[in-house]
Parts: structure tokens; C-alpha cells; sequence
């Protein structure tokens, strides 16, 4: 008798009842690239006239946008609109990124396409109702400004966040193949979003953890560490001209943070849960690669999901500033109902039934972008149609988006109050030869970085491609 015949039907638990379509095996193909180029304009299209007219403030801590602001100060062009245009490109890029991270994860337009959608979708019908009725002012959203910087962030917290999805793509990408542009590219990103927002440096982090997490449960423990390790070491060092100096002129800050002086509170209890969570995690991933985008996204959504709940359900906060997580918090967020609505469609088999793959290239790029238009009218009425019940639910005197907006107004006029004008850079008053050290950390980086791109065998001796 055949053994296979004695092997039981596996549960639907494990999820491969549902039809798997998969819309093109490449990753950056043809329709790939023109829809990529259709959401950013689709973006510009829809809340550059919004965006332009909003009066930004803003104080930094990092020097990468002040830069980018003085660039566009030697060319004549005036503060608030280089700051209007950052949030625009930061908008945009935010979107893409997300889309072309879910299409690398997942290799289907569908989900991606969702993604991207559903990112945007979120400040939709507060605009319609803040243009067309006027109600929202009454429940307390105030402006188009005071929700885009709590859904999106400040210009410099989103300008990193925007950069995220494309660090985190890359970074799969050399853990997988160990390739030196993905290297080079990664470290770029990330050097990038550290010297912009602190607050996002913290997210970085915690996101590459559990990108380097689903990877090394795919397999090859020992080189995926060792080439995390690299990369994080690297894009740190070349930050060290910022940070180093900080560090040496506060030694006993970061003892004093927030997330140090709250680690007590994650035991036992969260510990315990925290633990379990990751030996369930592991058994329901099992190796498999199509999972990996539900499992990513779908751990990083409960982690800043908690954080930001348990400082607005018991005040505790294991971070400076738990309201700007809620932009991580959405766009991961974002990626888990695009799984969901998928899901959906998987059922129904849609895309089998209109045979997509057998479709002619111009027919499938004119097909995803009709697909991408219909979704979001569809996404948009019915947001429009639950907005009233979510504003009666989260406003009000005590409801949450009164905290949350109130945290955001008082860091702001604290910072505005602690600086001599409006985009301000505040530079520590440090010892000059910390600055100096701080230099020389980041110029040795620089150094060990080129010789890592230009050594014959690539930054890592073992080399060679992980299957998908």
C-alpha cells in the first residue's frame, strides 16, 4: 500500500485551502514599474493641493533635514514651501515604498496594490468631511495639518518613516543574497533615517530585528546574524559624527530613557507572553517563505499596536514619545488588512477567473491601475461611510485622539519654546574634540565601508544566493 495514502489531510489551520494567484513570479517587472509610477503620481494628484497649503512647525534634532531646507535656501525657495515639498516627496515615497515592500514580500500586485491603498486611504474621508461639511472641526480633529502629523508625522519623523519600506526591502534582499549594492544601498537608508528623526532611528531598529527574526526561521542562522550584525555596526558608525558626541558628553542618558527605565515593566508577564508568542510565531511560519509578509507585518503591527495602547489605556510609556508610533503602527497595519482583503479575493478566485497571467503586458498594466482606481473608490466610500461612528468612538473631551493630539500640540510648543525660531536645528553645546571623535568614528566607517564594496569577495566570505 502506498504510505501517502495513510497521511491525514492537513487542518485548515495552516492556511493552503485558499487558491494562491500569484500575478507575476518576478518582483520589479514591467507592470511592477508603471503601477509604481501611477500610485506616486495618483499621491501628488490627491493631496498636493491639501499639503501646500498647510502652515508648518517644526524644531529638529537631527541635521539632515535643516540640510535639505538650506539647499533649497541657497536656490531662493522659502522655508515653509522646501518643508511643503519634503512632506509631499515623503507622502509619496511612503506609498510606493510600501507598495514595492508588500510586492517583494508576497511577488502579487493584488496584496501590494491593497497596501499601498489602504495606507492612503486613512486622512480620505476626513478631508471630504472637513471640505465638504465642516463637521470635523467639531469633534476635535481640528485641520488638515493637526491630522496628517498625528496619522503621518512631523515633516522629519515622516520623511524617515517614508524611507523605511525601502531600507527594509533592501535589507531583505542582502540578508537573502548578501549582495554589496543591497549593502551599500541598506546602509545609505539608514544612515538617512537615523540623521533625520531619533524617535523613527528606534523603529528602524526594532523593524530590521524582526525582518533578521522571519529570516533566520527560513534558515542559515549563522550568516544572517553575521551579516545583520555588519549592517547595523556600519550604518551606526557612519552616524557616529551625530550620536558619538552626545553619547560622550551624556554618558547616563540613555540609563535615564524611557525604554530603560521601563524594562521592568515587561516582566513577567509580557516576558512570558512575548516568549510564547515567538514559539507559536515559529510554528505557524514553518519555514515558508509565502508567509513571510502576514508573519512581518503582522508581529510589528501587535508591537506598536501595544505600545501605543498601553500608554493610552495606563499612561506607561516605554518610549519618549509613544504617540509617533502611530504612523508604524498604520502602515503596518496597512499591509495586514491588505493580506485580509486578499484573502477575500482568493477565495471568490477572481483573478483565476479572469485568467490575468494569460493577459497581454499592456493589458495587465491598463488592468492593475483600473484594478488600483476601483479599489480605491470602493476603500473610500466605505471610509467615508464608517468615519462619522470612528470619530463619535475616539473623540470628545476624553476620548483618545484628544491625548494623542494634545501630546503632539505640547511637543511642539515646547520645542518652539526652546528654540530661537521655527525650523531651528538644536545643536548640543559639546566639548569640540567629542565632535572631533565623533568625526573620526565616522570617517573610519566610511573607510571600512569602501573596502568592504571594493573587496573581490563581496562583505561576506560565504557568498552565495538563498533560494526563496
Amino acid at each position: 500500500m502506498d504510505p501517502t495514502e495513510n497521511i491525514p489531510e492537513r487542518s485548515k489551520l495552516w492556511l493552503d485551502q485558499k487558491n494562491h494567484v500569484v500575478i507575476s513570479g518576478k518582483f520589479f517587472d514591467p507592470v511592477t514599474k508603471i503601477f509604481f509610477i501611477f500610485l506616486m503620481i495618483f499621491t501628488f494628484v490627491i493631496f498636493w493641493p491639501i499639503i501646500y497649503k498647510l502652515n508648518f512647525e517644526a524644531v529638529f534634532y537631527t541635521p539632515f533635514i535643516p540640510l535639505l531646507i538650506n539647499a533649497f535656501g541657497i536656490l531662493n525657495v522659502s522655508k515653509q514651501i522646501t518643508v511643503s515639498l519634503i512632506y509631499l516627496a515623503s507622502f509619496i515615497a511612503s506609498v510606493g515604498g510600501v507598495y514595492l515592500l508588500v510586492r517583494y514580500l508576497t511577488r502579487r500586485q493584488s496584496t501590494a496594490i491593497f497596501a499601498g491603498l489602504i495606507y492612503i486611504i486613512w486622512p480620505i474621508p476626513i478631508f471630504i468631511l472637513l471640505f465638504l461639511t465642516g463637521r470635523v472641526f467639531e469633534s476635535g480633529l481640528v485641520s488638515p495639518a493637526s491630522f496628517l502629523s498625528i496619522i503621518y508625522g512631523e515633516v522629519d519623523y515622516f520623511f524617515a518613516l517614508a524611507l523605511l519600506p525601502y531600507a527594509g526591502l533592501f535589507y531583505l534582499n542582502y540578508l537573502k543574497y548578501a549582495r554589496k549594492i543591497d549593502l551599500l544601498s541598506t546602509v545609505i537608508l539608514c544612515l538617512l533615517i537615523f540623521l533625520a528623526n531619533q524617535s523613527q532611528s528606534l523603529s528602524l531598529i526594532l523593524v530590521l530585528s524582526i525582518i533578521t527574526l522571519t529570516e533566520i526561521f527560513l534558515g542559515q542562522f549563522r550568516l544572517k546574524i553575521k551579516r545583520a550584525i555588519l549592517l547595523i555596526v556600519i550604518s551606526l558608525g557612519l552616524a557616529s559624527f551625530w550620536y558619538i558626541p552626545i553619547a560622550i558628553a551624556s554618558p547616563t542618558a540613555i540609563f535615564t530613557s524611557h525604554v530603560v527605565a521601563n524594562l521592568k515593566l515587561l516582566f513577567p508577564l509580557p516576558a512570558i507572553v512575548g516568549i510564547l508568542s515567538l514559539i507559536i510565531s515559529f510554528a505557524f511560519f514553518a519555514k515558508r517563505q509565502d508567509r513571510q509578509a502576514i508573519f512581518l507585518s503582522f508581529l510589528l503591527l501587535i508591537i506598536f499596536l501595544s505600545l501605543v495602547s498601553d500608554w493610552l489605556l495606563h499612561g506607561r510609556s516605554y518610549v519618549a514619545h509613544p504617540n509617533r508610533l502611530i504612523p508604524n503602527m498604520i502602515m503596518f497595519g496597512s499591509v495586514v488588512l491588505a493580506s485580509a482583503a486578499t484573502a477575500i479575493l482568493d477565495k471568490v478566485n477572481l483573478a483565476g477567473r479572469v485568467n490575468f497571467e494569460k493577459w497581454s503586458l499592456l493589458k495587465k498594466i491598463i488592468g492593475s491601475i483600473f484594478f488600483g482606481i476601483i479599489s480605491f473608490a470602493v476603500l473610500s466610500i466605505t471610509a467615508v461611510i464608517l468615519t462619522p461612528i470612528g470619530i463619535s468612538l475616539v473623540t470628545g473631551e476624553r476620548g483618545i485622539w484628544t491625548k494623542i493630539r494634545m501630546q503632539m500640540i505640547n511637543e511642539r510648543a515646547e520645542a518652539i519654546a526652546n528654540s530661537k525660531s521655527n525650523f531651528e536645528l538644536v545643536i548640543p553645546e559639546i566639548n569640540l574634540n567629542y565632535w572631533l571623535i565623533g568625526a573620526g568614528l565616522t570617517l573610519f566607517f566610511i573607510l571600512l565601508l569602501g573596502w568592504l564594496f571594493l573587496k573581490k569577495n563581496g562583505p561576506d566570505s560565504n557568498n552565495q544566493a538563498i533560494s526563496e
